[in-house]
């Protein structure tokens, strides 16, 4: 080989393992800082805002982890936390803590939880490594429009009477007495009249 070719390959072989050498870095720091970074966000969750002015759609299907179909009509007449997140979101892993606590609290109360795990990545190895309580389904189909968002993790509250009364995109501190208060608020009122 050619002296100037010989210093070309070698520049060029240098700059390769130098990229190749930044992507596994990379990759390392991610999953060794994970943990932190899920903490630290963990910690800047908020009380969410209450809003309103949509109506549920129950037409349509997840399956759960265990691969039995829920058909969401199944849920009308009941308040039901629907919440969409994806294994790999530190947003969504900083909500799972608050999300078991306040499925916990809620078990006396007339509240179906549905979570729905979005993306190709199988929620289970997450699951298991984040102690999750609540109830983790998977898409069956395409998710309706009225609860199309930009982004995970994305959470409606629907009432009884099929109006979602709140919507909110974004990491969100669940577990508040205020959220607590308002759903058993929900679970108490009377299902839609036909």
């Amino acid at each position: 080989m050619k002296p100037g070719k010989s210093f070309v390959f070698g520049c060029l072989s240098g700059v390769i393992l130098t990229i190749a050498g930044l992507v596994v870095a990379t990759v390392a720091v991610v999953y060794l800082f994970q943990g932190m970074l899920v903490k630290s966000a963990e910690r800047r969750l908020r009380t969410p805002p209450i809003t309103s002015g949509l109506t549920a759609d129950y037409a349509w299907q997840v399956i759960s982890l265990d691969g039995v179909p829920l058909d969401m009509e199944e849920t009308r007449g009941k308040a039901v936390f629907l919440h969409f997140w994806h294994p790999t979101c530190i947003a969504c892993l900083a909500e799972i803590p608050a999300i078991n606590r306040l499925y916990d609290a809620m078990q006396s109360a007339n509240v179906d939880f549905v979570c729905i795990a979005t993306g190709d990545k199988d929620p289970r190895p997450v699951v298991l490594q984040e102690d999750v309580r609540f109830p983790v389904y998977t898409l069956e189909g395409e998710r309706p429009a009225v609860y199309e968002t930009t982004m995970t993790p994305a959470t409606f509250l629907i009432a009884p009477t099929g109006d979602i009364v709140f919507k909110h995109v974004g990491g969100a501190k669940w577990d508040d007495e205020t959220v607590v208060s308002f759903l058993r608020m929900l679970a108490a009122q009377p299902a839609e009249t036909p």
